[in-house]
């Protein structure tokens, strides 16, 4: 089931890179977050057609050839797993405005929330609940990754609409770094 739910965000994972560089100009900053957001909440809405729909037994069972007994439990975590692009968009997106201003380190920290969050729920709310099963994986996977974002955008909000931040030269009266016989014709 996590496979399967993985599929769709293989299209998430390359919006990062859009973003930077849709980001960096801030008058694009609306359209790149209409893009990314475009993007998540239509592959959110394609999976939640897929696994809230007789499609789901189709996918699991027949294309897949799960056994029945655990198809269930498969189908229960892909349906938990539904809204994960969606909440991957905002991840990507803030994450990217922030690396535009080059805060990678608030970047980790978004990073290390998804782990702080993804460890207590796996190893202390699901053994205390008494939580078992394909759900656990999804409830988990999903807890962590809406924290993560939740993260994102909260550090990443304030770089909206800014344009990105450039690096300084570090001795601005130097000279160019183009080669001084770079106009000279190339011969073979």
């Amino acid at each position: 089931a996590f496979s399967l739910s993985m599929l769709p965000l293989t299209a998430m994972a390359p919006l990062r890179q859009v973003v930077m560089v849709l980001g960096r100009e801030s008058s694009d900053h609306r359209r790149a977050r209409a893009f990314v957001y475009g993007t998540g909440c239509t592959l959110s809405a394609l999976w939640v057609l897929i696994t809230f729909t007789p499609l789901n037994t189709l996918l699991v069972e027949g294309l897949i050839g799960a056994p029945t007994s655990i198809a269930a439990d498969a189908i229960v975590a892909m349906q938990i797993l539904a809204g994960l692009p969606a909440i991957m968009a905002i991840r990507q997106f803030y994450q990217s405005m922030t690396r535009n201003q080059r805060k990678t380190v608030l970047v980790a920290i978004t990073a290390a929330t998804r782990l702080l969050v993804l460890v207590s729920l796996l190893f202390v709310a699901t053994p205390m609940l008494g939580w078992t099963g394909a759900g656990v994986g999804a409830v988990v996977r999903i807890g962590a990754m809406s924290m993560e974002a939740a993260t994102a955008y909260i550090i990443g909000r304030k770089y909206f609409e800014l344009n990105a931040a450039t690096r300084q030269i570090s001795k601005p009266e130097a000279q160019s770094s183009v080669p001084v016989r770079s106009q000279e014709p190339v011969s073979y």
